[in-house]
């Protein structure tokens, strides 16, 4: 690891920061990434972090900071401008104010525990793989083994100890695509967020027949594959909304072949008060 240190009358500030920590490629393009120690003149200390970082495998990465190995990828790269009150140790999510944007390609979603513990219990809930099996339909023929995307991206702000996807993830593979968009209150552990999962029918009728709700599941199932025969075949978009708490998080199905709403992915997000898209 190299950097530049240079000081003035506000702090140190680490320019040209380079090299590789634990897997992390600490500037993608030379020069980028920067990190500043800061003090006002009323003593308050305070930091700031700007890069363009690039990983790997991020399985491999996240093993050897001590958490579990809850995906794969084969590149990933991501940009950041955070700040945050105390030393550059003191960083923690839910004090941070600032962007996030990331972009993998490749990879794959492993089940993790629940018990996930610090910022990766945060961001347990965008685990795709976890979120399937809350769904509580039989996939399992399917994403035995995880669930594999080709490209997944996305972008966070936080501010007010919320964290907000200002570009909505979008998680795109072989046989399902997920787009999320909402608000996740870091402080209370609370997501406000909302899903459209689009995931391989064919014989898996049930599922569909359960999401049209209030129709005998085999009349339902008839309906909906008489209506949508040609969906039906292949995939089936529905909409849910995700609240309860990070580490027990409820699923609550909206409706089905959302179009309008499929399309949010490239839409900005509302500010908070009352999350969601437009």
């Amino acid at each position: 690891i190299g950097f530049d240190l240079r000081s003035s009358d506000d702090g140190a500030h680490f320019y040209n920061v380079r090299g590789n920590l634990r897997g992390i490629e600490l500037a993608t393009v030379a020069g980028s990434t920067n990190l500043h120690w800061l003090q006002d003149s009323s003593g308050v200390v305070s930091s700031q972090l700007q890069g363009q970082f690039g990983v790997g495998d991020l399985g491999a990465v996240l093993e050897r900071f001590g958490y579990s190995r809850v995906m794969e990828t084969r590149r990933g790269n991501f940009d950041l401008n955070l700040q945050w009150p105390g030393v550059p140790s003191q960083w923690a999510l839910a004090d941070s104010e600032g962007e996030f944007s990331f972009s993998f390609k490749d990879g794959r979603y492993l089940k993790s525990s629940d018990a996930a513990s610090g910022t990766l219990r945060i961001f347990s809930i965008f685990n795709m793989a976890n979120i399937v099996r809350r769904l509580k339909f039989d996939f399992r023929d399917v994403f035995k083994k995880g669930i594999y995307f080709d490209r997944m991206r996305g972008g966070l702000s936080l501010a007010g100890g919320q964290l907000q996807l200002s570009t909505p993830l979008d998680v795109h593979g072989p046989s399902s695509r997920f787009q999320m968009t909402g608000v996740i209150n870091l402080r209370t552990e609370v997501p406000d967020l909302r899903l459209v999962a689009t995931l391989p029918v064919g014989s898996n009728l049930p599922w569909v027949a359960a999401l049209v709700g209030g129709l005998p599941a085999a009349a339902g199932a008839y309906v909906v594959s008489k209506v949508f025969e040609e969906q039906m075949d292949s995939f089936s978009s529905a909409v849910y909304e995700i609240s309860g708490t990070i580490q027990e998080p409820e699923l609550v199905f909206k409706n089905i072949f959302d179009d309008a709403f499929v399309d949010f992915v490239d839409q900005p997000v509302r500010s908070p008060g009352k999350p969601g898209v437009r």
